[in-house]
């Protein structure tokens, strides 16, 4: 059996146990196991795992595209000209300097 700490500490309380002993901590677990529905633990299905990695690639691309944002937007607050313009006259300088 599988306990999650948080649930024991809050089981421990409920039997207002304060204490912490390794004695105590076996006594609390002990009527925790004899007391509470076990439940096997499943791991999840393929599917589920694809879905999971879709959810967690999607939630690193949101924040890339708002730190770009951020950046883009400190940029043009930064710049002495607007930033198209920069980039333009960037493109031109290069257009006659290959000239």
């Amino acid at each position: 059996m599988i306990v999650h700490p948080r649930s024991a500490r809050n089981f421990a309380r409920a039997m207002m146990q304060r204490s912490k002993t390794d004695r105590l901590d076996a006594r609390v677990l002990r009527e925790y196991a004899a007391r509470m529905p076990f439940e096997p633990w499943h791991p999840p299905s393929p599917q589920a795992l694809h879905l999971m990695a879709i959810a967690h690639r999607l939630q690193a691309l949101t924040r890339m595209i708002t730190a770009e944002k951020n950046r883009l937007h400190a940029a043009s607050l930064s710049a002495p000209y607007p930033l198209w313009f920069a980039m333009t006259w960037h493109a031109a300088f290069k257009a006659w300097n290959a000239l």
